[in-house]
């Protein structure tokens, strides 16, 4: 009986001691092979090491990512709370020398990218981390990649004079099926993949003192092929007057909210991690408000050529191919500060729906089709506006056809009084309507404009908008009270116009309808003294 008890407790305390020595001996293992690679770019420093045998688990405990190149224009350290390892074979191990696991799983990093160069962009960012996991994963047989979680910060300067001009939260990756042999650049861990979802929230990007980019919440599913951001702005800490103020020269000043970017039917060409590139079957905006500012008094830049919608297109900073495009209850504000004035008149667009076909901004995508844009909007809020757009990606030249209908002519008092010292007094606008064939440097116009009971005053801007009497009384006899469409001497024009290269393509299309509508309203005394 002594003879049994003393081999049972013979072979626990091998058994005890085989365990003690094979964990001693995995711990070793573990910590030589995981930063044995001459070509890693990270080293892991961690300071513990727990081995579960039988559940077959390894745990790093307070880790820190340490860049091996400290001279590198943008490099990635860090922290992580816990790295596991999950299923664990442990004969590849002991035969073959390799880290070989079933899940890879870094719970709460934390990381902090540095850039020491500020002409690398955001694309150079998310290239840093994607190159970061991809170091990780390497360092053994993975199949499956967890990260919850995460957070960063990131800087701009030396390590004595360092800048935050962003930051995250809440990162999580889920990558399942990784095959490390097959580099796939386009996902955020950049292999190829069965299966990978990423999310993360909060993004700040602080662009220049006063002026941030955010995103609340970004999601991206590889099975379902969507992207969805929430939560997407661009705003300033001063208001938008003092912020055009900073500049020599003149400028549009914007920014915007929008409260959803869905992009759905994904292709498999499309990268968000490293070039950002999209392409994809649909794209959904919902409730968009932009607003955009220009102020007047501060002088243009000299030979500052604006390019046509073609050219504006292949200028984005994002590569797109999206075959339809839907933007939905939008909001835009155009605000205008006069020469000589100091606040601005507005133009509003309100409940603005948009369908565009065939979104391309990527070159070696754009055959000899066309863009075409269907618009529907709330003008000023009264009047409903219609606008047909066809832009074709190979000639400097588009088409617009534009519809306004039925509002009072006086709500356009915002816009007349302080960029033009005019005063709409009563105006039935039943229907304007504009048609353009807009070459590079100009354009053949056809404009209709059907209106009744038209009155105005002409302000003396020099005296606090106060009516002068003889300008009011000329406009009155210069005029046509009326011009509708049922009646005989019904006018339209017809007109060739020439483009200023100086100004946009929308500022094109202001020009032509105001001169359109200048050669309407005049009465026939009027024309008679000018000669038409």
């Amino acid at each position: 009986m002594k003879r049994i008890l003393f081999g049972l407790l013979a072979f626990l305390f091998l058994m005890v001691s085989a365990n003690f020595v094979l964990e001693y001996w995995l711990e070793y293992k573990v910590k030589n092979l995981l930063n044995s690679d001459a070509d890693r770019k990270y080293d892991l420093l961690f300071e513990e090491v727990k081995i579960d045998l039988l559940s077959r688990k390894i745990a790093l405990n307070t880790i820190r990512l340490i860049p091996r190149e400290q001279q590198l224009g943008i490099r990635v350290n860090g922290s992580v709370h816990e790295i596991l390892f999950s299923d664990v074979r442990y004969w590849d191990l002991l035969l073959k020398n390799q880290v070989s696991i079933g899940e890879l799983y870094l719970r709460e990093p934390s990381f902090r990218l540095v850039r020491q160069d500020s002409t690398f962009g955001g694309k150079d960012n998310s290239k840093a981390f994607q190159e970061l996991f991809g170091d990780l994963i390497k360092r053994g047989r993975i199949e499956d990649f967890k990260l919850s979680n995460g957070t960063a910060e990131l800087f701009l300067g030396q390590q004595d004079s360092l800048f935050r001009f962003g930051q995250f939260t809440d990162l999580n990756i889920q990558a399942t099926g990784l095959k490390t042999d097959s580099l796939i650049l386009t996902n955020p861990v950049p292999f190829e993949v069965e299966q990978i979802t990423s999310s993360f929230k909060n993004f700040k990007l602080y662009l220049t003192e006063n002026q941030t980019f955010s995103i609340e919440n970004f999601e991206f599913d590889y099975s379902s092929k969507t992207l969805l951001m929430e939560g997407l702005s661009l705003s300033h800490s001063i208001p938008l007057q003092q912020v055009a103020q900073k500049d020599s020269f003149q400028r549009d000043v914007m920014t915007f909210d929008l409260k959803q970017f869905k992009v759905a039917e994904l292709d498999a060409n499309s990268n968000l991690y490293g070039n950002w590139t999209i392409i994809a079957g649909v794209a959904i905006l919902d409730s968009l408000v932009f607003r955009d500012l220009r102020d007047k008094n501060i002088p243009r830049k000299p030979n500052d050529e604006k390019p046509m919608f073609a050219a504006m297109l292949k200028k984005l900073p994002l590569p797109l191919k999206i075959n339809q495009v839907t933007l939905s209850r939008a909001t835009i504000f155009y605000d205008e500060i006069g020469q000589g004035e100091s606040q601005p008149a507005r133009l509003s667009f309100e409940n603005l729906t948009a369908e565009i076909q065939n979104l391309v901004s990527i070159d070696s995508l754009q055959d000899e089709g066309s863009m075409k844009m269907k618009v529907f909007s709330d003008f000023l809020g009264k009047g409903r506006l219609e606008a047909d757009f066809v832009i074709p990606f190979d000639q400097p030249y588009f088409n617009l056809d534009l519809k306004l209908g039925q509002m009072d002519l006086v709500h356009l008092n915002a816009i007349t009084r302080p960029l033009g010292n005019i005063q709409i007094e009563s105006g039935r606008l039943h229907e304007l309507k504009l048609q353009m064939r807009a070459q590079e440097s100009g354009s053949e116009n056809k404009v209709w404009f059907d209106y009744s009971d038209l009155s105005l005053q002409v302000l003396n801007g020099a005296r606090n908008n106060r009516k002068n009497g003889f300008l009011t009384l000329m406009a009155g006899l210069a005029i046509s009270k009326e011009n509708r469409v049922e009646h005989k001497n019904y006018q339209k024009a017809q007109f060739n116009s020439q483009r200023n290269p100086y100004r946009g393509p929308f500022n094109f299309i202001w020009e032509n309808t105001k001169t359109g509508m200048e050669e309407i309203v005049p009465s026939k005394a009027a024309r008679f003294l000018q000669g038409k």
